[in-house]
Parts: structure tokens; C-alpha cells; sequence
């Protein structure tokens, strides 16, 4: 965790909206990582710089009509472009959506991770 919320608050971070006729229909939030931040917390690798999607979303009327996608493969051109060599993203496994993005647009899982979920219920 304190990995991510460094990377987060010193990193130079793009944050895409998409519109149609003017309205936002979604947005994405990704970041470059140069290799001295990663490097840091003994994280090494070939794809160092790297690029990291931290949150992507499309208004529910607009889900399945191409929008996630123009958003992720834009976010993946900038970070390109920026240097990064490899560009993560994490995702809960349930959220089937998401995951056939992601893989559609060429991501591959790498490791699982178990995820906690909480409900304040009333």
C-alpha cells in the first residue's frame, strides 16, 4: 500500500475523459512511473519505466459500446510515448467486464491476489 499512495502522489498522472455531444460518458486515470520510484521499493524488471491504469469507468448507458476501449488504448499510447516500457493494472477478478477489456486490448493476468470486499450495512 504505501508503494501505490507514493506512486500516486509522485507521479506525473493523465486522467482522459471521453465524451459524446459534449457529455462525459468516462473517463480513465493512469500514470507514468519513471524506474527511481519503482527501483525504490526493490521492484526490477525489463518493462522499468512503467506505466500503471489506475482507474478506469463509463457511465452504466454507455457500458458495451466501445468507450472503455478508445480510453485504454489511448492511456496505453500516452504512457508509451512517455517511455514506459510495460504498463500494469489491477483488477477484481469478478468484475468479468473488465477483465475481457483488459485482456481484449492485450493485458494478461500475472499474478492473483486474494480481495477483501466490506459492506457497511445499516
Amino acid at each position: 500500500m504505501e508503494m501505490i499512495t507514493s506512486m500516486a502522489n509522485s507521479t506525473p498522472s493523465m486522467w482522459l475523459v471521453a465524451y459524446k455531444n459534449g457529455d462525459p460518458v468516462g473517463s480513465i486515470i493512469s500514470a507514468y512511473v519513471p524506474e527511481r520510484t519503482v527501483k525504490r521499493y526493490q521492484v526490477n524488471g525489463p518493462w522499468l519505466p512503467l506505466g500503471f491504469i489506475w482507474l478506469i469507468g463509463v457511465i452504466p448507458k454507455y457500458r458495451r459500446r466501445g468507450y472503455g476501449t478508445i480510453m485504454l488504448r489511448k492511456a496505453i499510447a500516452l504512457l508509451a510515448n512517455k517511455g514506459a516500457k510495460g504498463i500494469g493494472l489491477s483488477v477484481d477478478g469478478a468484475n468479468i467486464p473488465a477483465v475481457r477489456l483488459y485482456e481484449k486490448v492485450g493485458f494478461k493476468v500475472t499474478q492473483l491476489e486474494d480481495m477483501l470486499r466490506f459492506e457497511q450495512l445499516k
